[in-house]
């Protein structure tokens, strides 16, 4: 090299060089010329040829290199590599392409790509082959390869590669093994099934019980409906029954407890009670809640809350022809007579009571007079 030296290991490489070099001037040396001119381009042809010797062996280093980086990757890849000529035939395989296979490498070179294809895709595999070449564009599809006694599912891209005629000339076939993708999808799909039949179910069983609750609805409606119209049949009785209380010529008296604490009754007995109408008529009471109006008097004698006619049939006594006097402080004594009847709840036990009496103070005046002639 000019203005320099070769390394050591390369030395008799140069003079290989030199020499043939050498034998391409063999005009110089047929004709010598001792000028310094001749021996100048003699130097410097030389050179030349050895740098570009020297050039082209760094440019085949590079491509070796480059060819062997492309190699490794090509052996190294995770997805399977198949040159096959037109017929299917396969020319080439990489590493991966001979582990999916699952046979040698020897078994698989010039053997037909549609050997290791399952019966059931066979067709598929030469349709898509055909499909390629005739339509000059990449053709892809899914088919299951055997691999000794296990079935795997791949995914082939095949790309046509065609000659100067356009004519079919091989295949470059891409394989990837899809089986871990297609366990998952399975599972998954399993999976969704059994979710989906589950909720079918549980919809199913949500419906049923949605119809019965709307039945129930429907009934609990047409149980308020009738309901509602019995208090309005009720509400019209008791009003009816409060008419026909007013009506009556009698102090009748309702008590609601077999202890004869809330009694109530018609216009009648409030005006002979001298309270207002609706307020709770029982003497029973303690004394600041009862009503101060009037005194209940037997025979001279005020009566003890429950020796009172009201009280004592509310507690299951039958009261027949009762007499008995309403004292008032500013007003007359006002004498009355009556019955009084229990009333029973639905085990037989008393639950209050219902009396009737009448006014008899004339009668009373009356038959004093008569006494007195």
């Amino acid at each position: 090299m000019y203005g320099g030296e070769y390394p050591d290991e390369k030395k008799n490489e140069i003079q290989r060089d030199i020499e043939k070099i050498l034998k391409k001037i063999d005009d110089f040396e047929k004709h010598p010329d001792t000028s310094d001119t001749v021996y100048k381009l003699k130097s410097q042809y030389i050179e030349l040829n050895l740098k570009n010797m020297e050039l082209e062996k760094s440019l085949q280093e590079l491509d070796d290199s480059r060819n062997r980086m492309y190699y490794d990757l090509y052996q190294s890849s995770p997805l399977g590599y198949f040159s096959l000529d037109k017929d299917g035939k396969i020319k080439s395989v990489n590493k991966t392409g001979v582990r999916v296979l699952g046979a040698k490498k020897e078994n698989i070179v010039d053997s037909n790509f549609n050997k290791f294809v399952a019966p059931h895709f066979k067709n598929m595999f030469k349709f898509t082959l055909l499909t390629a070449a005739n339509n000059h564009e990449n053709q892809k599809c899914e088919l299951n390869i055997v691999q000794n006694n296990d079935t795997l599912f791949t995914q082939l891209e095949i790309i046509p590669i065609f000659d100067e005629m356009e004519n079919i000339k091989e295949f470059n076939v891409i394989l990837i093994d899809i089986s871990e993708h297609k366990k998952l999808e399975s599972k998954l799909n399993y999976r969704y099934d059994d979710l989906k039949e589950k909720m079918d179910a549980r919809v199913s069983e949500l419906l049923l019980v949605n119809e019965s609750l709307e039945k129930i609805i429907a009934k609990n409606e047409l149980s308020d409906k009738k309901l509602r119209a019995s208090e309005k049949r009720e509400q019209a009785r008791s009003e009816e029954f409060a008419r026909v209380l007013d009506a009556v010529p009698a102090a009748v008296w309702i008590s609601h407890d077999k202890d004869g604490l809330w009694i109530t009754g018609n216009q009648l007995s409030y005006d002979y009670l001298d309270i207002p109408q609706g307020a709770n008529a029982s003497k029973s009471l303690p004394p600041q809640e009862d009503p101060q109006a009037f005194k209940i008097v037997k025979d001279g004698k005020e009566m003890l809350p429950g020796e009172m006619p009201v009280q004592a049939s509310s507690a299951g006594k039958e009261i027949r022809n009762y007499e008995f006097d309403l004292i008032y402080p500013e007003k007359e004594v006002r004498h009355l007579m009556g019955n009084a009847t229990p009333l029973y709840d639905e085990d037989g036990k008393p639950r209050g009571s219902v009396s009737a009496f009448i006014d008899v103070t004339k009668r009373k005046k009356r038959k004093c007079k008569w006494l007195r002639f």
